[in-house]
């Protein structure tokens, strides 16, 4: 009789029947073995960051929110009321509140050099009537100053533009009213 020999690969056979399981002692051994090197790399790098963060300048913010409404010195003359800005109005006041000319009266009332005190951004809010004005900088209460006096030279450059408004019209009340004919 002939016999065939098998040339077919097959894989060998394992002597236990238990399946090969993943054991997490194998996992771990390798780690607690350098465990000195894995804790003196935790140890270097928090060291590390917290040497690089405590020298960092500290940064600070304030914010605040200004409400704003339209006044309208020739409402009085002409019976519109002033009302509410509208979102473009609150767009252009809050590009108009660090405008070059408030800046630098700012400045020159704190008596500090330009951009010193810090950096003052304002923005509008679509949904309401408010300007929010944020002041950052490294200098707590120099930002407070920074805030309260771009508020304060912003609010009396509004005012100066409504009583010039307001002088116009009454001048302009006048002449019409010296352009009416005297009646006897």
């Amino acid at each position: 009789m002939s016999q065939v020999e098998d040339r077919s690969p097959t894989a060998p056979q394992r002597a236990d029947p238990q399946p090969e399981s993943l054991d997490l002692r194998a996992y771990t051994r390798p780690i607690w073995r350098w465990k000195w090197v894995v804790l003196a790399m935790a140890i270097v790098a928090a060291g590390a960051t917290y040497a690089l963060t405590s020298r960092e300048a500290k940064t600070y913010q304030s914010s605040t929110q200004l409400y704003v409404t339209n006044a309208n010195p020739s409402a009085a003359l002409s019976g519109v009321s002033s009302g509410l800005l509208t979102g473009t109005a609150l767009a252009d006041m809050a590009q108009l509140f660090t405008a070059q000319a408030i800046t630098d009266s700012v400045y020159s009332k704190l008596g500090l050099p330009f951009g010193s005190a810090g950096s003052v951004v304002v923005s509008s809010s679509q949904t309401s009537d408010f300007l929010i004005v944020t002041a950052s900088g490294h200098n707590p209460v120099l930002l407070a100053r920074l805030a309260t006096t771009y508020v304060s030279v912003f609010g009396a450059a509004q005012s100066a533009s409504v009583v010039a408004a307001a002088q116009a019209g009454a001048a302009a009340a006048r002449s019409a009213l010296q352009a009416i004919p005297a009646t006897t």
